[in-house]
């Protein structure tokens, strides 16, 4: 009886050791009202690139990718904000060139669960309005717009109190209607990210 009642006092007092560590580690990283995040999944992206196989012609791809993020925490871990997303891609082939760009904007909102004293994890739900362009040098254009929402999982690791290394793992759903046909069309992707944030406070 006695060996059952220790037993049970040193697992009590680590369970409780446990709660109180989790306390004071959780606090740590809390963002408090007033902060202001810039970026989140903050990326540029240029890129280039030649294909020419064999007996074929050279088929040339520029393009880029700019992806930001700002919130304003209104409430302690509690933040409200804008997303943008905007890319670029022209691809050149005998002498003809075919452009694509997208754009999505929109407002999010962002929970932060603090995890110890280095890291947080970050959940973001997005609604955003989606718009596709296509063109080619033959004058044909189309293009469709929308809207979409997603939701993304963040890890955040802090490098100093203003800057966080972000790993993240994302969903977005997107609803669209081509301008030309009004055929209805739907997409679905998932997206593993990395980035930087910046804390002002």
């Amino acid at each position: 009886m006695k060996i059952k009642t220790g037993l049970k006092n040193v697992v009590l007092s680590a369970v409780v050791a446990g709660v109180l560590c989790l306390s004071t580690t959780s606090n740590a990283r809390d963002l408090n009202k007033g902060t202001v995040e810039i970026g989140g999944d903050l990326d540029l992206t240029l890129f280039s690139s030649d294909f020419e196989p064999e007996g074929f012609d050279k088929t040339e791809t520029d393009g880029g990718r700019l992806s930001a993020t700002i919130s304003y925490y209104v409430a302690k871990n509690f933040g409200i904000g804008l997303l943008l997303d905007y890319s670029s891609e022209e691809t050149t082939f005998r002498g003809n060139s075919f452009d694509f760009k997208s754009h999505a904007i929109g407002p999010i909102v962002t929970w932060n669960f603090s995890l110890n004293e280095k890291t947080s994890f970050k959940i973001q739900g997005a609604l955003v309005t989606v718009d596709y362009e296509s063109s080619d040098s033959f004058g044909n254009t189309d293009g469709s717009d929308g809207f979409g929402w997603g939701v993304r999982g963040q890890i955040s690791y802090f490098l100093t109190d203003a800057v966080s290394l972000n790993t993240s793992l994302s969903h977005r759903t997107t609803k669209l209607e081509d301008d030309r046909t009004g055929i209805d069309l739907e997409g679905k992707r998932l997206e593993a990210g990395l980035g930087l944030s910046v804390y002002l406070m």
